[in-house]
């Protein structure tokens, strides 16, 4: 699997490193999460529509019906940018020598183990991730000083 386009890791590639594997997070998951808030944003204006007795005007022209709405749909909006930004900006890289976790906008982040220190690697899925083909990986190191890297919602774990 060629590795992402879009991202590039925060720490070097050395000469005689090799990228192994590099994964983001499931486009499958982000996609079913952005489906499911705008039913429930569509469902908030629904419900906020029918009740009675909220639309008379409250700040000028904006009746307490009007400004539930909006902020619902702020309110979505807003974890629907943050989701996708997370998705943007988490890149997960195996190497010949390490396994390493990037993330971050502003602050990019990297973690990053040696092979030769990973510990343990346990893979969890849920009963939806099992039915959506993802789930989180992860990596404990022998030292407890380290962190520890999560591949979290990774497809086909």
């Amino acid at each position: 699997m060629p590795p992402p386009t879009r991202r590039i890791s925060a720490l070097p590639i050395s000469a005689n490193e090799t990228i192994i594997f590099r994964v983001c997070q499931s486009l499958t998951l982000l996609l079913a999460q952005i489906v499911i808030l705008v039913i429930v944003g569509l469902l908030f204006v629904v419900v906020i529509g029918r009740l009675e007795g909220i639309g008379s005007p409250l700040i000028g022209s904006l009746s307490l019906k009007s400004i539930l709405i909006i902020v619902g749909l702020l309110a979505i909006g807003l974890v629907i940018i943050v989701r996708l930004l997370e998705y943007f900006t988490t890149l997960y890289t195996l190497t010949n020598r390490r396994v390493q976790q990037d993330f971050g906008i502003f602050l990019k982040t990297s973690y990053a183990i040696p092979l030769d220190q990973i510990e343990t690697l346990d893979v969890m899925q849920s009963l939806i991730g099992r039915i959506l083909s993802y789930g989180d990986v992860e990596i404990r190191p022998t030292s407890a000083i380290v962190r520890f890297i999560e591949f979290k919602s990774i497809a086909n774990p």
